[in-house]
């Protein structure tokens, strides 16, 4: 079992709730191995003004096998490619609401998640804030 301190996340969007993630990791005490905007100069302006690393692409978010868990805090239409990426890349997902924009994108990511596996059917599914980010750290240390 991993302990939450141990994670390494990656960062997708870097306006204000991008930086509320980042701020939270850190509080968590969660590295936080990089970011990715919606264009290679707005992610490094964050990175620089956060102090992580950049990456150019989502793409190479995902390959990084320094990151573990992927939060994704992008505009809305965009979670449900972004959290399914993750998926198949083997990545946690943090997302923040709503997760997909229909019952059936929500319905797909539940299927490709390995949620399943822990035999846990009740849903962790809570809005992004600090009591949010408690309550996940608790369900990762406990499995």
């Amino acid at each position: 079992m991993t302990a939450v301190n141990e994670l390494r996340a990656g960062v997708v969007g870097t306006g204000f709730i991008g930086g509320v993630h980042v701020e939270a990791l850190r509080r968590l005490g969660v590295a936080v191995a990089g970011v990715v905007g919606s264009t290679p100069a707005r992610g490094a302006q964050a990175a620089a003004r956060w102090g992580l690393p950049s990456h150019d692409s989502y793409e190479s978010l995902l390959a990084d096998a320094a990151v573990d868990v992927v939060h994704i805090t992008t505009p809305n239409d965009r979670h449900f490619e972004q959290a399914k990426a993750a998926l198949l890349a083997g990545k946690h997902v943090v997302c923040e609401k709503p997760l997909a924009m229909t019952s059936e994108e929500t319905g797909e990511l539940v299927e490709k998640s390995s949620y399943q596996a822990y035999g846990n059917p009740d849903s962790d599914y809570r809005p992004a804030r600090w009591s949010g980010f408690r309550f996940l750290s608790i369900r990762v240390v406990q499995g």
